[in-house]
């Protein structure tokens, strides 16, 4: 019994993979250098995440204070003042 023609047989090879990279996959090839890229970006990525919220949590109470200040040294005191 013939296959169907809609399944297609297993790549001989990784390289024959849809999707494999253009070079040669061999083992000799060092990902740690890769790794530890690949770590310290997510790692940056994770600190630009976590600034935000800790900028706002630092500066959120001291908002109203710092926008009276301001709007109090910008108004000018009129007949009441």
């Amino acid at each position: 019994m013939e296959p169907s023609p809609s399944v297609s047989a297993a790549p001989a090879s990784l390289a024959d993979a849809p999707g494999a990279p253009l070079e040669n996959v061999t083992e000799e090839s060092s990902s740690l250098g890769r790794e530890i890229v690949s770590g310290l970006v997510g790692l940056g990525v994770t600190m630009c995440c976590v600034i935000p919220p800790v900028v706002h949590l630092i500066t959120g109470p001291l908002g109203p204070l710092l926008g009276g200040f301001v709007a109090a040294n910008r108004a000018n005191p009129g007949a009441r003042g």
